[in-house]
């Protein structure tokens, strides 16, 4: 498994490529927002912002929010904590990057195209076309809620 920085630093969508459907903090809530994907609503809880840490791997934070990509119990949630995450190239789909738990070595998958399906954390298969992301450069505007 080799880890891939080719991400750089920046504000994204961040979308699934098996279901088309976007990486989404649940209602905005913060914290311990549950993470889903959604069909696209064009607000600030569809937007991340990706920046490296000092170990070579990377924090996921929410546009709207302001808090962290996380995991707690399990459970794939915001938090106000850094969380560390790593991305592994997909083989399938080019430009596209599974979200690994730096902590566990486990992703981030979603397994159904509707929207607030849940994002789960699981064992790592890049073979699962439902752990591959695509990171799409967002440039956030004025009328983003």
């Amino acid at each position: 498994m080799s880890v891939n920085f080719h991400v750089p630093p920046g504000t994204y969508v961040v979308m699934d490529a098996a279901t088309h459907t976007y990486l989404n903090v649940l209602n905005s809530v913060s914290p311990n927002g549950a993470i889903v994907c959604s069909v696209g609503n064009h607000a600030g809880n569809d937007i991340w912002n990706i920046m490296p840490t000092e170990t070579h791997q990377l924090t996921i934070q929410s546009y709207g929010t302001g808090d962290f990509l996380s995991v707690n119990a399990g459970k794939v949630v915001t938090s106000t904590t850094i969380y560390p995450w790593s991305l592994i190239e997909n083989k399938d789909f080019p430009y596209a990057f599974s979200m690994v738990d730096a902590r566990t070595g486990q992703a981030l998958r979603v397994g159904s195209y509707l929207n607030g399906a849940p994002v789960t954390l699981v064992d790592y298969n890049e073979e699962d076309p439902n752990q591959a992301w695509f990171f799409v450069g967002k440039e956030p505007t004025s009328d983003i809620p």
